[in-house]
């Protein structure tokens, strides 16, 4: 399952997606950035620029962290 966020309002968007092609879709139609993100761990998954298109994530971000 997946959850949309907008970046510039600090907003989870209140639906959560089956597919990630569903959560892309409904991305495209709010018009602003968003990042998809899976529900369980919040891994970011894709990002959605009205500007840039979709950017998919190759690595998962949550690794990045410090321990």
């Amino acid at each position: 399952m997946y959850s949309i966020f907008l970046v510039n309002f600090r907003y989870t968007y209140g639906a959560t997606f089956h597919t990630l092609e569903d959560a892309i879709k409904v991305a495209k139609y709010i018009g602003f950035e968003c990042v998809i993100q899976t529900f369980d761990d919040a891994a970011i998954v894709a990002v959605v620029s009205p500007l840039s298109g979709v950017s998919y994530m190759t690595f998962n971000i949550n690794n990045l962290r410090e321990p």
